[in-house]
């Protein structure tokens, strides 16, 4: 704004007298200051990710692996948030280019059912709304058949070795 103030005085300096075509470019084309200054975002926030790919069963302390993707109206490229579900959140990844799929990882401390969602952020900074959620159920690190198969493996040793 000030550069275009700037160049307009000394435009009119240097011409004297305006004509009428001089009048039209200063007083009625150009109201508000510099066109080529853009004062909005010339960018659309990214569309609402992809619900993320994923499993939907897990144990605790095992890692588990994520995909999602989205799009953006602008073909920017694209910066991700994954909400694991648990009070903590991955650092935004990327950038990927739009529609391209971001791979992210997680491992849940305690048993239960966790809503991983993911967000999206174009390299302007504009964010789309949150992708539905997939529910992961976490259990314990063992099952219970693992639990009941290690018992009976441990009476059969015993029984043998009795027999030897």
């Amino acid at each position: 704004g000030m550069l275009w103030g700037y160049t307009i005085n000394n435009y009119l300096k240097e011409v004297g007298r305006m004509y009428a075509l001089d009048y039209k470019t200063v007083e009625e084309w150009q109201p508000f200051g510099d066109p080529s200054l853009i004062i909005a975002s010339p960018s659309l926030p990214p569309n609402k990710p992809s619900m993320p790919e994923g499993p939907t069963k897990g144990k605790k302390g095992e890692e588990y692996h994520f995909e999602a993707y989205a799009t953006d109206p602008d073909g920017d490229m694209l910066y991700y948030l994954f909400d694991w579900g648990d009070g903590s959140y991955s650092e935004w990844l990327g950038p990927y280019k739009s529609g391209e799929k971001v791979n992210a990882s997680h491992i849940w401390e305690e048993k239960g059912e966790y809503e991983v969602r993911v967000k999206a952020k174009d390299i302007y900074g504009g964010q789309s709304e949150w992708s539905d959620a997939l529910t992961i159920k976490i259990t314990g690190r063992f099952s219970f058949e693992f639990g009941i198969v290690k018992i009976l493996k441990e009476i059969i040793y015993r029984i043998l070795h009795l027999l030897i």
